[in-house]
C-alpha cells in the first residue's frame, strides 16, 4: 500500500515573527496572496481543530515564516526554516479586491520542503515539539516578571505610553500557550530575539531567551535615559 502524499500548506513569509497565541493583523493586496486567501477560505471551518489527521497545518490558515533577507513583496526572499501556523479568525473583503485579515498563531513548525510558488509560497511542514516539558519554577517566572515590569516603568520614564504589563494568571491553564510567548508579545523585542524564542525547544530555554532579550532592551532604554 502506497503512502499518502504529504500535505501542502499555504505559506506567507513576513518581516515579523508570529508567536503562538499572538494575533496577527494583515492587509492582503498582492494578487498571489489574494488567491491564497481565497483558497484558505474554501477550506472547511476548523474552530481550532485539526481537519486532516495527517497534518496539524490544514484548514483555514497558513504558515508564517520570517523573511531573513529580501522583501515581503515580489518573491525571491530568503525564508527562515521555523515558523508558526496562523489560523484565520476574521476577515473582511474590500471593494477594490483587497482584504483585511486577523489570524491567530497556533502551532510551531519546521519547513521540511519548500515547493514552487505556484502562484503563492507553499511548503511541506513538520511539527516542532519541545524536547523537554519541564517548567521553570514560580520564582524564575516571578523574577522575569519583575524585570519586565521594571522595563515598562523605564520606558514610561522616557515619555512613551505603554500598556500595563499583563502577567496573566499566577497558575496558568496547562493548555494555555507558554507564558514566555505571551509576555514576549507585549515587549518591544527585535525580530531576531522573537525568532530565538520561537526556536527554543523547552519552557526553560524560552524563559532563558526571554530573560536575555529583556536585559538587552533594558540596557538600551537605560542608556537612552542617561543620555537624554
Amino acid at each position: 500500500m502506497s503512502a499518502s502524499p504529504p500535505t501542502v500548506t499555504p505559506m506567507f513569509p513576513l518581516s515579523v515573527v508570529l508567536l503562538p497565541g499572538e494575533l496577527l493583523p494583515l492587509q492582503i493586496f498582492e494578487p498571489r496572496y489574494r488567491q491564497m486567501l481565497a483558497d484558505c477560505l474554501d477550506q472547511p471551518e476548523d474552530d481550532g481543530e485539526d481537519i486532516d489527521p495527517r497534518s496539524p497545518y490544514t484548514g483555514r490558515g497558513f504558515g508564517v515564516t520570517l523573511i531573513e533577507r529580501g522583501q515581503e513583496t515580489g518573491g525571491g526572499e530568503d525564508r527562515a526554516p521555523i515558523g508558526t501556523y496562523a489560523r484565520i479568525v476574521a476577515h473582511r473583503s474590500r471593494p477594490d479586491g483587497r482584504a483585511v485579515l486577523q489570524s491567530l498563531g497556533t502551532r510551531r513548525f519546521h519547513v521540511a520542503e519548500w515547493l514552487a510558488d505556484d502562484p503563492y509560497p507553499r511548503a511541506i511542514l513538520e511539527p516542532l515539539p519541545d524536547t523537554s516539558d519541564v517548567e521553570p519554577g514560580p520564582s524564575e517566572y516571578s523574577r522575569i516578571g519583575d524585570d519586565i515590569a521594571a522595563l515598562f516603568a523605564m520606558i514610561e520614564a522616557t515619555g512613551q505610553t505603554v500598556p500595563a504589563f499583563d502577567e496573566g494568571p499566577s497558575e496558568p491553564d496547562p493548555a494555555d500557550h507558554d507564558r514566555a510567548y505571551r509576555w514576549a508579545a507585549q515587549l518591544p523585542l527585535g525580530q531576531a530575539d522573537r525568532y530565538d524564542l520561537l526556536s527554543a525547544r523547552s519552557p526553560t530555554d524560552r524563559l532563558d531567551v526571554l530573560a536575555d532579550a529583556v536585559a538587552g532592551v533594558t540596557a538600551v532604554v537605560r542608556f537612552r535615559l542617561q543620555t537624554d
